[in-house]
């Protein structure tokens, strides 16, 4: 690969595109050009819209249950030293409080507070286990107050998840409130209101018709429940337990539905073993009752022992507008404080409905999922599998980049979760094929301006060991990516089948990331900006067998990370050498000759 230069003397920034056609093993160049060294030209122009790469490019989505996935000691009471400190050396920046799927229920009143929460995962969502299912205290302690603790230990920035289906626009703007009043000297506030609400099992309380569902995200309104479900019945009032209806006990007299609030003008009924019971607005009678707290109902009279319970309700929701209202109030409450509000139904469906109604940013979710088929697939098999899917997740983040930018440049995009999923290939996730798949999406997104990328989840950074944590794969990854943090994309000419790069400039420091995902080394000649003085290249690589499991829980995780190189190009040398290794992950920093380039440990 040759890299040669147009455009001015000085150092211009380096980024190469998600590099399509890719079909993730590529051990050869076309034939046609086998007997020619490959060839990357930088143009010198800037990736049109797209500013310096963002602090939050460094980040993790991290869920509130089992202490913030082990960030916080609940023994201490503080912060785990050994967790925070391994963040703050990758300059983890970005970090999405209170997490997904997991949180879709999270119940912001118990934001200050330790107390039973509700899983809305459905689908797991980190915690395993049927909609609905209680989660205790016991594992309800990360509250945001614990959670501002640790982003200030690691120096970083708390985003936001506010969850709509069971909260209004007033709760929600109170929960960000709170974050504001815990961490005064952050002045950036992202909030992504709900979580991937277009996925049909976490409508909720919405339509299951797509597009009617879409309209109530945006603007709210009233929905009848359902006969199936559950959502017709009663719950107990006093635990978070929205998975088994609640029978009468002869005392009890207080009980909650699952959604609020409920649209009192539409009358809603309780039926007591199949007889109903008159809503009443003031206090209940005999047979009567009312409610209060949007959602909880309370009976005139306890029913009798094993008595069932059901209720015939509306919801009345507000919608994106709404909320982000609500939120975006605030600016004017704080000075110094700048909200940004982004709408999770991030689709070109959601920019058509809006219309000409403002709205500032989109939090994209990016998984590489394998493709169709039961069988369980061999490494390399399952391998191109993800890297086409990886492709084709990048050409539609770039598809709704220029949709969203088109007539509003300031729009943009934030990537709250990405990573890769596939049953068919147990403990995925573990192997270095998936470090592979975020290296190439994190490339993408650098092409393409994203502000926030959180690597879906926080504790893939960590492993641990019996001695305590130690960075993973992924926690190594991070740590290459923040030293592009601040730095200036440009486009190249060329593409390579098998190669994804991204490159960046600051001042008189050129870096490029390269993500070789061939399974031979990839040798080019690179050749960078003239300059009068003697060159410092220091290389940073990661790489691995794309099977190769690296949990063992003997020591460091198992995966080669061999020490920073350092060689020095002499005054007037433009070009040089660079081997990157099989299925490998590198970054090329080239920079005036210092007193730290002969330092091969610095990672």
């Amino acid at each position: 690969m040759r890299l040669s230069v147009i455009g001015p003397a000085a150092l211009v920034a380096l980024v190469g595109t998600m590099l399509a056609p890719v079909d993730g093993l590529q051990d050869e160049a076309p034939a046609a050009s086998v007997a020619a060294t490959p060839v990357l030209t930088i143009t010198g122009r800037d990736v049109s819209g797209v500013g310096p790469i963002a602090p939050g490019m460094v980040g993790a989505n991290q869920r509130w249950v089992d202490d913030g996935d082990g960030a916080w000691d609940p023994e201490t009471r503080k912060p785990q030293a050994s967790i925070t400190s391994l963040a703050e050396q990758i300059g983890l920046n970005a970090v999405r409080y209170p997490g997904g799927t997991v949180a879709n229920m999270f119940d912001v009143g118990q934001m200050l507070a330790h107390g039973c929460q509700t899983n809305g995962g459905g689908i797991g969502g980190g915690v395993r286990g049927a909609m609905y299912q209680p989660i205790t205290a016991d594992r309800s302690g990360y509250t945001i107050t614990q959670h501002a603790k640790v982003i200030d230990e690691i120096a970083g920035q708390s985003t936001l998840m506010v969850p709509m289906v069971n909260s209004s626009p007033k709760e929600a703007a109170t929960f960000v409130n709170r974050l504001i009043d815990a961490r005064p000297s952050q002045a950036d506030i992202y909030v992504e209101l709900a979580n991937e609400p277009y996925g049909p099992n976490q409508a909720y309380w919405r339509s299951r018709e797509p597009r009617v569902t879409l309209r109530q995200y945006i603007q709210g309104g009233v929905q009848h429940q359902p006969s199936t479900g559950g959502a017709n019945r009663l719950f107990d009032a006093d635990n978070c337990n929205l998975e088994g209806p609640a029978e009468g006990d002869g005392s009890t007299r207080r009980f909650r539905t699952r959604f609020g609030p409920i649209a009192l003008d539409l009358k809603p009924t309780v039926f007591v073993n199949g007889k109903p019971h008159t809503f009443v607005r003031g206090a209940p009678g005999p047979r009567e009752f009312t409610v209060e707290q949007q959602n909880v109902v309370v009976l005139g009279r306890a029913p009798a022992d094993e008595a069932k319970l059901r209720i015939s309700y509306s919801v009345r929701h507000g919608g994106f507008v709404q909320f982000r209202n609500a939120i975006e109030r605030l600016d004017d409450e704080h000075d110094g404080v700048r909200i940004h509000v982004c709408s999770s139904w991030a689709t070109q469906g959601f920019v058509d409905a809006m219309g000409s109604r403002p709205f500032e940013c989109l939090a994209v979710h990016s998984y590489a999922e394998f493709e169709d088929g039961s069988e369980s697939p061999t490494a390399a098999d399952g391998f191109r599998r993800l890297m086409r899917q990886t492709s084709r997740e990048s050409d539609e983040l770039h598809a709704l980049r220029t949709r969203i930018v088109k007539g509003h440049p300031n729009r943009f995009l934030m990537v709250t979760e990405f990573g890769s999923l596939g049953v068919a290939y147990q403990r995925q996730k573990d192997r270095f094929m998936h470090t592979v798949v975020l290296a190439r999406m994190l490339a993408s997104q650098g092409n393409e301006g994203v502000r926030i990328s959180n690597l879906s989840n926080f504790s893939t950074l960590f492993w641990q060991r019996a001695s305590g944590p130690v960075l993973s794969d992924q926690g190594y990854l991070l740590e290459l990516v923040r030293h592009l943090v601040g730095q200036q994309p440009v486009t190249t000419a060329e593409r390579h089948a098998g190669v994804t790069t991204l490159a960046t400039t600051a001042g008189d420091e050129v870096q490029l990331f390269v993500v070789n995902q061939r399974t031979t080394a990839f040798s080019p000649t690179v050749q960078i900006p003239a300059r009068t003085g003697a060159t410092c290249v220091k290389t940073r690589s990661l790489q691995g067998q794309i099977d190769q499991l690296n949990d063992d829980g003997t020591g460091p995780p198992t995966t080669h990370r061999p020490a920073a190189a350092a060689a020095t190009w002499p005054a007037g040398q433009l070009s040089g050498n660079v081997e990157l290794p099989p299925v490998s992950i590198t970054l090329l920093t080239f920079a005036p000759v210092g007193a730290g380039c002969t330092d091969p440990t610095d990672w």
